[in-house]
């Protein structure tokens, strides 16, 4: 099995997250955050399960934005095998629910969409897209519950689910046959890279912020939480206790200083504020010059983002 396409967190999700940690959240941002969060985590545990267990000829692409007669639509995990195209939703829902006609309905009274439908609508629009590139492989569509805390009452056998604990045998079986990947499959998979859709700019979507009005500090890549204590070359996470080089740590907040802040100038001195004070402008100055193309000179001294 090859992974074509790895998963990423969305531009927004990425974000809100350097927001969280340096701002207080407005409630409906938090709220949001949680559930990115959530829905990453079920993504991310789906795809170590398929790395486990799906082992025959297969292709897999992840977080495809793709677009057919005007209708943009997402799909989480897609896999290509020899005979068929598998197409996967992936929900990472908690608890006990019980399935009604066109919902879901928790134990304590809240309703969720039917996945279904958003599934049946995403293997439409896939469909009308292969007919499109004249290609008549069969899309077989799913839900997938990925965590293993959730539970379905009323559950039907004609539902298109599949729960965390039918996973392994579900991917033995599409890893099982005796055919062969061949060009026609690669092709598909570059069609697919190729059509991918642009994210809407996610600084419209982020709540309002200023340099100014921001907590200043060096950032954990891993957590990041604003906790981070360094000596000469390295850097500890007292949340997380991650420990890295202090250049990659430097580097990582230089790139989320220039994410919500792509308009700024790039700067020793206002990376140094960024970062609380915590590092040597020379420090700072000596990495920005080897990673950005300077301009200016002395106090006038600019770095552009991109890349020499």
């Amino acid at each position: 099995m090859e992974i074509i396409k790895e998963r990423t967190m969305s531009n927004l999700h990425l974000g809100l997250q350097y927001l969280d940690k340096r701002m207080k959240l407005p409630i409906e941002d938090r709220n949001r955050l949680r559930n990115m969060e959530k829905g990453f985590q079920g993504e991310e545990l789906f795809d170590s399960i398929v790395k486990q267990y799906l082992k025959g000829e297969a292709m897999m692409l992840n977080d495809l934005l793709l677009n057919v007669n005007g209708n943009t639509f997402q799909i989480d995990s897609l896999i290509i095998t020899p005979t068929k195209v598998h197409l996967f939703e992936i929900k990472n829902f908690s608890g006990n629910f019980t399935n009604v006609e066109g919902q879901f309905n928790t134990q304590h009274g809240k309703v969720v969409n039917h996945p279904s439908i958003q599934l049946k609508k995403t293997r439409t629009l896939l469909n009308k897209l292969l007919q499109e590139w004249e290609n008549d492989m069969h899309i077989e569509a799913n839900v997938v519950f990925v965590n293993p805390t959730f539970f379905l009452y009323q559950a039907k056998k004609t539902d298109p689910f599949i729960f965390n604990s039918q996973l392994e045998y579900y991917l033995g079986t599409v890893g099982t046959h005796k055919l062969f990947l061949n060009k026609q499959h690669a092709y598909l998979a570059e069609q697919l890279i190729q059509a991918q859709r642009f994210e809407a700019p996610y600084q419209k979507e982020l709540p309002l912020y200023t340099f100014d009005n921001l907590d200043k500090g060096l950032s954990c890549p891993t957590c990041f939480n604003l906790t981070v204590t360094r000596n000469q070359r390295t850097a500890e996470c007292r949340t997380c206790r991650k420990r890295e080089p202090l250049h990659d740590v430097l580097r990582f907040n230089i790139r989320q200083h220039l994410y919500l802040f792509d308009q700024f100038p790039l700067t020793s001195s206002i990376i140094s504020d960024w970062v609380g004070g915590s590092v040597d402008k020379r420090v700072i100055a000596r990495l920005l010059k080897n990673d950005y193309k300077r301009t200016g000179h002395s106090k006038g001294t600019v770095y552009l983002s991109d890349k020499k």
